[in-house]
């Protein structure tokens, strides 16, 4: 009997079963497709918190087998491991990928559980919406609003978020229990709403504040109804029980909550209010309204998500215009304004431009409730709780307009505005290939002896990287040393701290062994052999690998292959080698290159160091260290990594001279002759000098070879001079160089700062004539900037020969600051002397 109930039941809903799938099919297109794609490994939507959603997926096969702890892990931040209490699991996708997994390879699995969580989405609205309305082909189009936009479509990588049945399943059981009086659709509504707090938390939030919106509105009703009270607290202890199980771990960790909560502080990001009217991926209307409308780039990198649509937007308006029972429409249209009100963020922000003094009641929120609101800096999140009202409200307009339409043409109707909705929502995918060639270090790695005690360095560190890592990881098993799991604590970070290697590469840099820090290397490595570490695995495919290959570019390479380069954690201590470092000789010359003189004035110098073959000695490096102790920014490079070039260096990866060079006042092409003897400058030069003017050789012996590029806007003999021009304040500051130049009309003071003044100074520049008169004089601010030009228009004066002096004084009180001379000693107390003038 059952059965037959089941069959009658589909076969009434046939419709949905049909048109939905076929309308997401189409929507994301080639999703389905890639399916049955077995060959490589493509997913829905470009973005790399998808590694993390396939890592999910393999740590639930390890919780499931009882090889791991929900709430903590080693495998990541090894050995102390990290806490997992905060990281955003999303159960249903887990199980239903894990599940997919065991028949599918991982990435058909991945688009899969991305199509049927997607249609389930739709499914839990149309259930709702069909009780709402007894209209099942109304409900196909509500359905269709709610289930088939951009909010759910477009967040592959993000089911966290994108998952939101458990909305208005929540809200249909609650509706049936507190409407009917009944105490079972209240207990199973309170367990959807207590399990969103195991799918995410941002529609958690969402889902308590409609929650307690419809208990407001029935407690009016029915306050006195001592049933109706009671029923509440059990469905509240429901919930209770659910949440205390996600949230516990979480109270228990202060830190951990003040690190969540701080995560975006200050920060909000897609908000504005005119991405509800602007779908801006659209490839067809998005132009056509550029062209129509002045429409600026707004919430730029950032998908725009909450677009309403057009033809719902103008059902709503029908519905609250022409229905003859508005009253019944105003509490799906005050909660549908909460959230699209609180999705604007703290200030209005329309066409791209911020309106701070406008200010909106998130700020309030924020401010009065911080632990629920604050971690809102992706403000669009709220829109999830904005999506069922309004695709209700959409829906009483639908059914408003159909009033007018023949029963012959009303299927025809509502088809047609479900496919021109779809159309409406319609965002081009943007999908990721990923290459199998990646993945072939594992190979190597898994065809090693005594597998259990492998564990991994893989670098570079940052963000994104470790996602990256976290996906390799789902195809070994290996524990390694860092990890990103959502909001991962602080102190997470206390053990790759306290490694002086480890410390380095987490900062972005990298560290050799020098005679200076031999002790504090050795004992790091031995720290990380005592910890279990075997290898090290160097990604060269992204950019920032440079600074990191520092530590390991003297070692030899246990594998190598397009995308790696696996090193041992023994093989550490070969970069303290005798050999490895720089000797007396070209020590000294690096003393005097980096010395009290002006050669390196300022923090922002990059060294660009050649190198001819593969083998890249530590005496370069050494050499580099020193000069990075300085301000400069050591960075190897080898002809292949010119833009350009056809094939990345096996360390670091193709070298774009932009980023290479951009924020610099310094640019010094470096090498040893010793192990370079084949290398011809020339290329590395005119890579450089197209932006930067050259200056001749700073070191030129057996053991160095240093080229000088200057900004083009600063003279070389700024830096080059034999007995520069400078002065020692008694403030500290210390001016480096000093060359005045004349030039028509204008008289041009260059300068560089080795050491500005602590607090906001300026300069006169003083014109005497030759019995010693002061004719004229012009200040300027000192900036931020070591290099600095000022321009004195010298037209006013008479024919004749001049004097030009200089005075630093403190801006706020206006007193000199007296000095000596550089080289001299000669003192002055106000001002000194800095070049002639002659005016014809």
């Amino acid at each position: 009997m059952r059965i037959k109930e089941l069959a009658d039941t589909l076969r009434h809903h046939l419709h949905f079963i049909v048109v939905m799938p076929l309308l997401i099919i189409l929507m994301t297109w080639p999703v389905f497709f890639q399916i049955f794609n077995s060959d490589d490994f493509w997913l829905a939507r470009q973005n790399i918190d998808s590694n993390m959603i396939v890592w999910d997926a393999w740590y639930l096969k390890l919780l499931l087998g009882g090889q791991a702890n929900f709430y903590y892990t080693d495998l990541l931040f090894h050995p102390t491991g990290v806490s997992l209490a905060f990281h955003n699991f999303c159960l249903p996708h887990m199980i239903v990928f894990a599940g997919l997994q065991t028949v599918l390879p991982a990435s058909s699995a991945f688009n899969a559980t991305f199509l049927l969580l997607s249609f389930l989405t739709a499914a839990a609205g149309y259930v709702y919406l069909n009780y709402l309305f007894g209209d099942k082909w109304i409900a196909l189009f509500g359905a269709a609003v709610f289930g088939a936009g951009s909010f759910v479509l477009s967040r592959q990588a993000h089911p966290n978020i994108a998952f939101i049945a458990t909305i208005p399943l929540s809200l249909y059981f609650l509706h049936c229990g507190l409407l009917e009086g009944r105490l079972k659709p209240l207990i199973v509504a309170g367990a959807f709403i207590g399990a969103t707090a195991f799918i995410g938390m941002y529609t958690l939030v969402c889902l308590l504040m409609m929650l307690a919106a419809y208990l407001l509105y029935f407690a009016c009703r029915r306050w006195a109804q001592r049933e109706f009270w009671l029923h509440i607290f059990l469905m509240t202890l429901v919930i209770g029980a659910f949440v205390a199980l996600r949230f516990y771990p979480m109270l228990v960790d202060p830190q951990g909550v003040a690190n969540a909560l701080s995560k975006g502080a200050g920060r909000e990001v897609a908000k504005d209010f005119l991405g509800y009217f602007v779908n801006t991926q659209h490839p067809i209307t998005q132009p056509i309204l550029t062209a129509l409308f002045p429409i600026k780039r707004f919430d730029l990198n950032w998908s725009n998500v909450v677009f309403l649509g057009y033809i719902p937007m103008l059902l709503v308006a029908w519905a609250l215009l022409r229905s003859e029972n508005r009253r019944r429409l105003l509490p799906w249209l005050a909660l549908a304004l909460v959230f699209l009100i609180l999705r604007l963020g703290s200030f209005l922000t329309l066409n791209g431009v911020d309106y701070p003094n406008f200010v909106l009641p998130l700020r309030t929120l924020k401010e009065a409730v911080p632990q629920l609101f604050q971690p809102f800096w992706a403000v669009d999140n709220f829109h999830a709780g904005a999506l069922f009202p309004f695709a209700v409200l959409a829906c009483y307009g639908l059914r408003q307009v159909l009033r007018s339409v023949s029963t012959r043409r009303r299927l025809v109707a509502i088809l047609i505005l479900t496919g021109a909705t779809a159309f409406e929502y319609f965002e081009p995918r943007v999908s990721e290939d990923f290459p199998a060639a990646r993945l072939e270090f594992i190979a190597w790695l898994q065809g090693k002896p005594d597998q259990d005690s492998i564990r991994l360095i893989h670098v570079p560190f940052g963000t994104q990287q470790q996602k990256v890592y976290g996906y390799y990881q789902t195809y070994n098993g290996y524990p390694h040393a860092a990890g990103r799991p959502t909001r991962t604590p602080e102190t997470a970070f206390d053990y790759i701290r306290s490694n002086f290697i480890l410390g380095a590469w987490n900062a972005g840099d990298g560290v050799a062994c020098l005679p200076g820090n031999r002790e504090d290397f050795v004992a790091a490595q031995e720290q990380l052999l005592a910890d279990g570490f075997t290898h090290i695995v160097v990604h060269r495919y992204w950019r920032s690998v440079a600074s990191e290959s520092k530590t390991l570019l003297y070692l030899p390479a246990a594998y190598e292959d397009d995308y790696v380069l696996i090193f041992r954690v023994e093989d550490l201590r070969l970069n303290c080698k005798s050999e490895a470092i720089l000797n007396a000789g070209a020590q000294s010359l690096l003393t005097t290159f980096t010395g009290a003189g002006a050669i390196l004035p300022a923090k922002r110098v990059s060294v660009l160091s050649l190198h001819d073959d593969e083998m890249t000695d530590g005496q370069l490096f050494s050499y580099y260290s020193a000069l990075a102790e300085s301000g400069a920014k050591p960075l190897p490079l080898r002809e292949e990594d010119l833009a350009g070039g056809q094939t990345p260096s096996p360390v670091v990866p193709l070298i774009d001279r932009g980023a290479a060079l951009a924020g610099n006042d310094i640019v010094l092409i470096a090498y040893d002759p010793r192990f370079s003897d084949t290398i011809d400058p020339a290329p590395y030069e005119d890579w450089v000098a197209r932006e930067f003017a050259p200056c001749g050789l700073a070191v030129d012996s057996d053991s160095a070879v240093v080229t000088l590029y200057l900004r083009p806007d600063f003279p070389c003999a700024l830096l080059t001079g034999v007995q520069p021009l400078g002065a020692q304040f008694d403030n500290g500051a210390r001016l480096g160089s000093l060359i005045t130049e004349t030039r028509g009309a204008f008289l041009d003071v260059y300068f560089v700062w080795d050491k500005l003044p602590a607090e906001n100074h300026s300069v006169s520049i003083q014109i005497f004539d030759s019995a010693g008169a002061k004719i004229h004089n012009q200040d300027f601010v000192l900036a931020d900037d070591a290099f600095a030009h000022h321009q004195t228009d010298v037209t006013p004066l008479a024919p004749g020969d001049y004097q030009v002096k200089l005075i630093l004084y403190n801006y706020a009180t206006g007193a000199s600051v007296p000095g000596e001379k550089i080289g001299s000693g000669a003192r002055f107390d106000r001002e000194f002397e800095i070049g002639d003038l002659a005016v014809d």
